[in-house]
């Protein structure tokens, strides 16, 4: 589940759409930097930041209710052309909630692309030679005999 909100300077409290299991199954970018989980705290549906947003700033968090036992990685890396706007990636993630795209190891806002299937089209052309990676987590749990598959992509950077 995604939610979005636009820091005003001052509020630190925000009210999300589900509750996550832990603060462990949440991913949350300002203006698509990737904030610390020691920088909040998520108390019922409620994360609270130490330091209240900026004016303005882009909020999204994405949260998990819980992970599925079988999971398979895939990941995508293209690089920019500075005309290309569509990208195939070899998975469809089952909706835009469940994917993390980054340039250069820096996180992309879902307002800045859509997805239908496996076409990720970005609303404008990543720039020549930028590096565009999305990593994809394809989980199956079972219900009654039936297996149920779920993408969920999501781009994490580790150092510089």
């Amino acid at each position: 589940t995604s939610d979005s909100f636009v820091g005003n300077g001052s509020n630190v409290a925000f009210t999300l759409s589900t509750t996550p299991s832990s603060k462990d199954y949440t991913i949350i970018t300002f203006d698509g930097a990737v904030q610390l989980r020691s920088s909040y705290s998520l108390t019922a549906n409620t994360i609270t930041f130490t330091e209240a947003p900026l004016n303005g700033e882009n909020i999204e968090v994405t949260s998990f209710s819980s992970m599925a036992a079988t999971t398979t990685v895939t990941i995508n890396t293209f690089t920019g052309a500075g005309s290309t706007v569509a990208y195939t990636l070899s998975v469809s993630p089952s909706s835009k909630d469940y994917t993390f795209v980054n340039f250069d190891g820096t996180a992309q806002l879902r307002s800045s692309y859509s997805l239908s299937g496996n076409i990720l089209t970005f609303t404008e052309a990543p720039l020549v030679g930028e590096n565009i990676e999305v990593t994809s987590f394809t989980t199956n749990s079972t219900s009654s005999g039936t297996t149920i598959g779920k993408a969920i992509a999501m781009s994490i950077i580790f150092g510089g």
